[in-house]
């Protein structure tokens, strides 16, 4: 959290130590050298409000609805009226066309009340704070969504895809991890926070032993971009072949986009926020969870394999380098195709937002 960085920040005075510490952080950090601390707030700021956002969006996306400013766009609770339905698939009547303030209060505690009804537990937030647009209220209730209806659905996703495979005794250790995070987790009531982090990175470690990668958190040890690139490899067979010698943005850029065409995970954060030094394990679990899901299992692409012959054209000694730039132009031309399917649990299908909207 923000707090966290600033003590980070703040921790040595002397610059040159700060220099050396921002190199080791993967020379991403080193802007921040810089800026100040007001600077750093709005930089973080932003990051949250551009991934929540694009969660939004996603979550929207039936519709046809857009939220270009999430403080603004939800103010009159229109949006986020739209948005609770979707989330929980139930009905609510609210006033589409708000014009007194009274109305717009309306509309936004109606929401806030159906929410925790369908079991998501809101805390520090009111119809006020969104109408007054108290934009790190705002963050945390956007937060507290993006949680319950998002991360949470992915642990379960989980859940059932461990207990299908220690069926089929294919588990190991990760069937013993499992057991022992379900234990955690009733004695939690599965709220803990530590807990889903936990079961994401057994999850997500058990894909990236393919490539010889282990993770420890959600932040520091993605910012290469190495870990994401191999996370799609386990699906997307070729890609970290592809980009392994790239830049951090770059492996980030191109492995988001391969998870969007092939395996419908919809690009939440930006590449650049992605390796940032000022992203949080808060937002990085929000992306980070929709490959933890039991469809994404099984699918397996090979970017090779499915390049025609058509596009290879003719082989030479410059063999690698022809495949490679075919490659790029196959997964350029999925541009127009739609995602394999989504990997938000709660986006809605079409007929479903037509009998709740």
């Amino acid at each position: 959290n923000l707090s966290e960085v600033m003590e980070w920040w703040m921790e040595n005075e002397n610059p040159a130590k700060k220099r050396e510490q921002c190199a080791d952080e993967g020379g991403h950090a080193l802007e921040l050298l810089n800026m100040n601390a007001e600077e750093i707030k709005e930089k973080w700021l932003n990051i949250q409000k551009r991934s929540y956002t694009n969660w939004i969006n996603e979550v929207l996306r039936p519709t046809g609805e857009v939220v270009n400013d999430i403080v603004d766009d939800i103010g009159n609770g229109v949006l986020l009226c739209k948005l609770t339905m979707l989330l929980t698939m139930k009905r609510l009547r609210y006033q589409k066309n708000p014009r007194l303030l009274f109305q717009r209060q309306d509309n936004i505690q109606k929401s806030l009340n159906l929410l925790e009804q369908s079991g998501c537990k809101l805390v520090n937030i009111g119809a006020s704070d969104i109408m007054t647009k108290n934009t790190k209220l705002i963050l945390g209730f956007l937060w507290q969504l993006v949680q319950h209806f998002h991360v949470f659905q992915s642990i379960k996703n989980v859940r059932k895809m461990n207990r299908d495979m220690k069926g089929e005794n294919l588990m190991g250790n990760l069937g013993e991890e499992t057991d022992e995070f379900l234990e955690s987790e009733r004695q939690e009531k599965g709220k803990s926070t530590h807990h889903v982090k936990k079961q994401i990175l057994v999850d997500i470690n058990r894909r990236l032993e393919r490539r010889g990668f282990r993770v420890d958190n959600l932040t520091t040890d993605w910012r290469n971009g190495d870990a994401l690139c191999a996370l799609v490899d386990y699906n997307v067979r070729g890609i970290y072949d592809l980009y392994q010698d790239s830049d951090a943005v770059m492996k980030v850029a191109e492995s988001m986009i391969a998870a969007h065409k092939f395996l419908g995970i919809p690009q939440l954060i930006e590449p650049e926020d992605f390796i940032s030094n000022l992203i949080d394990e808060q937002t990085m679990s929000m992306y980070i969870s929709c490959f933890v899901h039991d469809g994404i299992e099984e699918i397996s692409v090979n970017l090779f394999d499915d390049i025609t012959p058509d596009m290879m054209g003719e082989k030479d000694e410059e063999k690698v380098d022809e495949e490679t730039a075919d490659v790029l132009e196959f997964m350029k031309a999925q541009d127009a195709a739609s995602p394999t399917r989504p990997m938000l649990a709660n986006v809605a299908s079409f007929v479903q937002v037509s009998k709740i909207l």
